[in-house]
């Protein structure tokens, strides 16, 4: 029983600092926190269903990562690239949050972020290039480049070097479904990928 207290303590104390520090707060009220974000818009309910998707993979995708890293060590560092990128996309760093903390534009903190991002990943296949010789690998390779595509067409579209008569400028819907297809094809990818992996590295 009493293993079982301080197991339970331990879950919540984060939680209720949490809890207490908002509820002194002006600005930043509970409710801005917990509330439905649809809800909050008055926009429908599945507003942004395939982006939360997105999120809810790289995360699942992390925690099978990090909790297979206890018997694997070499699946940390992609455990914790993949937490990183579900953080960003989830809580949008490298577009609002960052470069508004930082009082920098984001057409200089996006190209930084994808930058890192991208030898990051370059560091963990090498570094996991020994077990990277099954067919599968071709999988992750079709996450990385539809991710760097997504990348690429927002980094295009946000530099103005296209034509204001390009398709993607004279189309928004156009462009969005192409960045943001690219992306969900991407994270799909890298979830299959690294799940099935763990799957194998446990039936060994």
């Amino acid at each position: 029983m009493t293993q079982a207290l301080k197991a339970l303590a331990a879950l919540w104390i984060l939680p209720l600092l949490v809890l207490f520090w908002l509820k002194g707060q002006g600005t930043l009220t509970i409710q801005r926190l917990t509330v439905d974000p649809s809800a909050l818009a008055g926009v429908p309910a599945y507003t942004g269903i395939l982006s939360n998707l997105g999120v809810v993979l790289w995360f699942s995708c992390a925690s099978i990562l990090l909790f297979s890293a206890r018997n694997r060590r070499f699946l940390l560092l992609p455990g914790l690239l993949t937490l990183v990128l579900g953080l960003d996309d989830g809580l949008m760093l490298h577009e609002e949050l960052l470069p508004h903390w930082l009082g920098v534009s984001d057409r200089v903190v996006q190209p930084g972020f994808y930058a890192i991002y991208a030898a990051l990943l370059g560091f963990t296949m090498r570094k996991l290039r020994p077990w990277m010789k099954e067919p599968q690998v071709l999988i992750l390779l079709a996450a990385s480049l539809c991710l760097g595509a997504s990348v690429s067409v927002d980094m295009v579209i946000e530099s103005n070097l296209l034509s204001p008569r390009h398709p993607l400028m004279l189309d928004e819907g156009y462009a969005m479904w192409l960045e943001d297809g690219l992306k969900l094809l991407g994270i799909v990818a890298w979830w299959g990928y690294w799940t099935g992996f763990c799957a194998r590295c446990w039936d060994d």
